[in-house]
């Protein structure tokens, strides 16, 4: 039995741990997310390959936006919502990376401001991923303890 403080240490973790795991698969086999690299604006870089600072952010993002979704949703409205919050956020977030140069894709074809279609795709996948996790974590944590 872990206190609630462990837990949601444990969930941080958890979702950090597959955010690398999936950037990293995702620079390395430009799926899901397609084609990029991220430059040396963000240093320093996991294994060369992507900022630190951007994996930290992650999981606060991932349970932040859980947490906007209202409660009393079923299990699949929850996921639905929060996906599409978490995609918002990417369709923000992405044009204005590239624009800093913190993130330049390298494919042409179908895009929103330099960031290919592919990438807010692979989000929803992912997305949806790493809400689930969450949610089955936030049925065994509790703030006391």
């Amino acid at each position: 039995y872990c206190s609630g403080k462990m837990q949601w240490i444990i969930t941080y973790l958890l979702i950090w741990i597959i955010g690398c795991t999936i950037e990293w698969i995702g620079i390395a086999t430009c799926r899901p997310y397609g084609c990029f690299q991220y430059s040396d604006i963000l240093w320093p870089k996991f294994l060369e390959t992507f900022p630190y600072l951007l994996m930290w952010v992650r999981p606060f993002i991932v349970i932040s936006i859980a947490h906007l979704v209202p409660k009393k949703r079923t299990w699949r409205q929850f996921v639905g919502i929060w996906v599409l919050l978490l995609l918002f956020l990417d369709l923000a977030l992405d044009p204005v990376h590239i624009k800093q140069w913190i993130r330049s894709y390298n494919q042409t074809g179908r895009n929103r401001f330099g960031v290919p279609l592919q990438n807010f795709f692979g989000w929803i996948i992912t997305g949806g991923l790493s809400i689930r996790l969450f949610q089955q974590r936030k049925n065994t944590i509790t703030l006391s303890g």
